[in-house]
Formats: C-alpha cells, structure tokens, sequence
C-alpha cells in the first residue's frame, strides 16, 4: 500500500507459484473521475499527493532484463496501474496466469529508449481481461474474471489506454499463446505494432473477444 510502485520484482532465473497479487484499494492511478467508486470509500482516481496514499500499488509484477522466468497458477487482478511491467524480458513461461482489471494497461513493455524482448513469452491456460477497468475492493463475487466488480473503464479518449498488451519499441520477442484468453480490454487486445526487427506470434486454441479496440496489432509474422 501507499503507492506502492510494484507488489513483486522478479530477476533472473525466478520460479514463482500459488501467489494472488493484488491491493487494497479500488482505485485507479491517474484514474478518470475525481468521484468515488459506488459502494465504497475509495475515490476512483488514487491519492498521490497527500498522506496517507492509501493501500493501492501501480504494479503487480515489475522485471527489467530478467530470462529464465516461470510463472505457474499465479493471479494478479485489481491493480492501480499495470498487471505486469515488464522490460528486456528473455525467455518467460506462465501458466495459468491471470490478469485482470489492472487500471491502465494489462501487460506493458513501454519504457525509455528500446524496449527489445530478446526471448519467448509463452502464455497456456491463461487470461488478460479487462484491462483499463478498476476493480472493486473488497470483490463481492466468486468468479472475479468475471465482469462483476469492474468499474470505470477508461479509453484513450478519456486519457486512459486498455490494451490488454501493448509492447514498446523495439523487437517484440516470440510469443505463443495456448488456451489463452485476451479479452474484453477497454482498447486492443494484443498490440505488438510498434516493434520492430524479428519476431512471430502463434495462437493456438485461443480467443481474443470483445476487445473494444482491435483484437490483433502487429508488425511481426
């Protein structure tokens, strides 16, 4: 809590399973109201200027440079800002992986300078939705992949973003996708437009649905 820049940072070599990451907070990071979130306390946009900030983080996982990383039944859903930021990535394998309702943006890569994903990111059995919603704390239903408890989605036209992926400059990486789901983001599902040099996309036994944006952006093969 407190602002809180990321739950976990991951480095190199990393197996990490059986873990929920989350917060505290409804909230969202530079959110689009200066309201509350109906049925709560929390304001929809965070608190980042005055003490005490409240239990809200921007990130659930942060990584730069790592390879060699396995994630394994490891859910992340309700966070300020991002699910995942993660730069330089080498090789990732997650598997039954969810990410869900992160305030901004769901998987992003987008740092300074070139963002180049040098490995394989391979996703099976795995979810991100509704990225560029809120999610209310505490949730009230069982089924939170569900879109119960998500609030105040937010396009890029109101300031916000919604890609379920969005990737930055440079090399894009090899990404496999098996039994994965990439739907309902408040804009693209997977954007992987803005790299550039080698890379290739396989979806297998996957949906990308309900995206309010394009399901698909690339420049790769």
């Amino acid at each position: 809590g407190e602002r809180a820049d990321s739950v976990v940072r991951l480095s190199s070599h990393t197996d990490m399973q059986c873990i929920e990451i989350t917060d505290h907070s409804s909230c969202i990071e530079n959110g689009p109201s200066d309201g509350t979130v109906p049925g709560t306390s929390d304001p929809v946009k965070c608190e980042r200027t005055t003490y005490p900030y409240g239990l809200w983080a921007t990130n659930g996982i942060y990584s730069d440079g790592a390879d060699d990383v396995l994630l394994t039944n490891v859910d992340i859903h309700g966070m300020a800002y991002r699910s995942v930021f993660i730069l330089h990535a080498g090789d990732w394998t997650l598997d039954n992986v969810n990410m869900i309702a992160a305030g901004f943006v769901g998987w992003d890569s987008d740092g300074a300078g070139d963002d180049s994903y040098t490995g394989t990111i391979t996703l099976t059995d795995s979810r991100i939705d509704w990225s560029g919603c809120g999610e209310v704390y505490p949730i009230t239903t069982t089924d939170w992949r569900s879109s119960t408890d998500k609030h105040h989605c937010w396009s890029q036209d109101q300031g916000g973003f919604g890609d379920g992926i969005g990737l930055g400059d440079g090399a894009p990486g090899d990404w496999t996708f098996i039994n994965t789901s990439v739907s309902h983001n408040v804009s693209d599902g997977v954007d992987l437009l803005h790299g550039s040099g080698t890379g290739t996309i396989r979806f297998t036994r996957s949906i990308a649905e309900g995206n309010a944006g394009q399901a698909f952006k690339s420049s790769v093969g």
